[in-house]
């Protein structure tokens, strides 16, 4: 429940919103806002509206004066409006908005049947903040992994290194 977030009430009360059809017109106009989608990495990936940009969520504070500027119209957006909330009182804090929030996140812009970009397009950090599965990291490297669980001894030690390019230790 968002509410049982730490400042997350707060947040949610000072923090201005935009409905996901608002926010639609305001991007076909000329003055549109710079959206920043703050989910994981995968999920930026996976979908998000067409034009954000993607930054870490736990940097934002540190990458978003020099990847938004100051005085720049702000949207902050993830998955369901949680993340996001709190994520715009830090830009805030930071010296960056206007900052407005996208109502209901990413869930509500699909449930007015608005649809999401897909691929890593924008980023605005380094997509550092997850762990690839091997069958993510391709055919090589799922190879690789399977060679190194299937030699493993007793100890939990393998021949193999487990990513192709990193040494064993």
């Amino acid at each position: 429940m968002p509410s049982a977030l730490f400042g997350f009430d707060a947040a949610r009360a000072r923090v201005a919103t935009v409905a996901p059809r608002a926010l639609e017109r305001e991007l076909a106009g000329g003055s549109a806002p710079l959206v920043i989608d703050i989910d994981e990495s995968d999920a930026y990936a996976r979908g998000h509206v067409a034009g954000a940009v993607w930054l870490c969520r736990s940097r934002l504070e540190l990458t978003a004066p020099t990847a938004i500027g100051t005085g720049r119209a702000v949207v902050v957006t993830c998955a369901d409006g949680v993340m996001s909330t709190l994520g715009a009182e830090t830009l805030a804090a930071a010296g960056v908005g206007p900052v407005r929030v996208l109502a209901g996140g990413k869930r509500a812009w699909t449930a007015e049947g608005l649809s999401l970009e897909s691929g890593a397009t924008k980023l605005g950090d380094d997509a550092d903040d997850v762990v690839l599965k091997p069958y993510q990291r391709g055919r090589d490297a799922m190879e690789a992994y399977l060679r190194w669980e299937t030699d493993l001894d007793a100890e939990g030690s393998s021949p193999h290194a487990l990513l192709p390019g990193i040494p064993r230790p």
